[in-house]
């Protein structure tokens, strides 16, 4: 079985800005991504390696090569031409390929879109389902049909000023945003927190509480939870990924499953790895506990989650992609662990 792991960051995506100059800047931004990217391929590759049939593939950006496992087949990538060239021609090489991307400017869409076209079968969410879910206003409105409790609410365009009459303190961020890119709190109506172009802006009501992610593994015969993982969030008004660590108590770990299991059943099916993150307020019968985003792509929390695992996590969500049982009970250790924001876990391999 060929898998192709491709990362956007990691595996080239970066030269899409440099065609466009400002390279050394844009890719500075890009920073944090590029080391969560790291960590990402680096557990899928692992688990795949130790499979006795699967023979991995991952792209890497010839400026940014890492050390993958022996037996991982690499293609770097020099030009942006070179990084859609081949992934074009590896779509149709392998059995199935996990497709890793930031939803900023469509690039996760494009991707998965790129994929299909070249008679490449993913075994990661769909270009339907990352349309929909890439969009953080049509995602909360989707949710909130369905009863699915998320924060009130307003997308602006670029360049529009804030409402006067908004719940304050509330958060500003891009509606195809990754990560807490271009996000900040605001605690009243902020020109400057609004650019005069660029995509659109959601304005959402802040809400306290624990900030917590589930993930599912999907496919055909609907999701399979994994345990909920606590995030640790910067202090400064940005709402920065610092890692994150499991598991959670009992009664809280609880109410997050139930909450993502609602969302889920909200959106429609897909495949692959999905990342639900929520937060949960401090009425103990989780009465404002809310759902902030879905991310339709491996996350970070994936790393955390593969240390904990009794099994090997990749293949179950590949079993499960392809509508079959993992072949493992998916068991996971209680010890505490806790992951930075590069996916590195204390004491971890």
């Amino acid at each position: 079985m060929r898998v192709l792991v491709y990362e956007f960051v990691t595996g080239g995506g970066l030269w899409l800005d440099a065609d466009h100059g400002g390279s050394a800047e844009i890719v500075s931004g890009f920073a944090s991504l590029l080391a969560e990217g790291r960590a990402m391929v680096a557990a899928l590759l692992r688990d795949l390696t130790s499979l006795r049939l699967a023979r991995p593939v991952c792209f890497q950006d010839s400026r940014y090569p890492y050390p993958v496992p022996a037996g991982t087949r690499v293609v770097r990538i020099a030009t942006a031409r070179q990084r859609r060239e081949q992934l074009a021609a590896w779509a149709a090489r392998v059995d199935g390929v996990i497709v890793i991307a930031p939803e900023l400017d469509g690039h996760l869409l494009n991707d998965c879109h790129l994929v299909e076209q070249h008679s490449g079968t993913l075994w990661s969410p769909g270009p339907d389902f990352v349309a929909l879910a890439s969009d953080k206003t049509k995602t909360s409105d989707s949710l909130i049909r369905a009863g699915v409790a998320c924060p009130e609410g307003v997308t602006l365009a670029a360049g529009r000023p804030m409402p006067a009459d908004f719940p304050y303190p509330a958060v500003v961020k891009r509606v195809d945003g990754a990560g807490s890119t271009d996000t900040r709190i605001v605690f009243e109506p902020d020109a400057d927190a609004m650019p005069a172009v660029g995509p659109p802006f959601r304005l959402e009501r802040f809400q306290p509480g624990l900030p917590v992610s589930v993930a599912a593994l999907c496919g055909p015969d609907g999701p399979v939870l994994l345990p909920a993982c606590g995030q640790t969030i910067s202090e400064d008004g940005r709402f920065r990924y610092l890692g994150g660590y499991l598991p959670l108590q009992p009664v809280l770990a609880d109410r997050a499953s139930k909450l993502a299991r609602l969302a889920l059943a909200a959106l429609p099916a897909t495949r692959g790895y999905i990342g639900v993150d929520m937060v949960l307020g401090a009425e103990p019968e989780g009465e404002a506990d809310v759902v902030l985003d879905v991310n339709p792509r491996l996350t970070t929390s994936y790393v955390g989650l593969c240390q904990a695992a009794e099994c090997n996590l990749t293949d179950a969500m590949l079993q499960v992609a392809q509508g079959r049982r993992p072949s493992e009970p998916l068991r996971f250790d209680s010890e505490p662990i806790r992951f930075d924001c590069k996916g590195q876990v204390p004491g971890g391999q």
